[in-house]
């Protein structure tokens, strides 16, 4: 019917849900670190306080490549703070510019 079931024979079948550390172990899954915690802890843009809502939609429009719309001023301060670079003279968001715009 659609897919390909996997099942494992070592894990309970019907015995409720497990908690991710659980899966982890079982599975031989390294634990990963939750971006949400790891987030509040690192946001480069908490400090610009409402300009940062600013700051997110500008990144948002350039991963929407919506170039025409953008603040220049908010270009280079995004540069400044390593969120985004210029590829082909058009701004692209950095790995940290995706993790910062997309899970905040």
């Amino acid at each position: 019917m659609g897919g390909l079931a996997l099942v494992r024979r070592d894990i309970p079948y019907g015995s409720g849900h497990f908690c991710l550390e659980t899966i982890a172990r079982l599975t031989g899954h390294q634990k990963k670190t939750n971006r949400l915690s790891m987030q509040t802890d690192e946001d480069s843009l908490a400090r610009f306080g409402l300009d940062a809502i600013d700051l997110r939609w500008t990144m948002k429009d350039i991963a929407g490549k919506r170039w025409t719309i953008i603040n220049p001023a908010h270009v280079a301060k995004l540069i400044d703070l390593g969120l985004i670079e210029m590829r082909d003279d058009k701004p692209v968001l950095t790995i940290k510019g995706q993790d910062t715009v997309w899970y905040a």
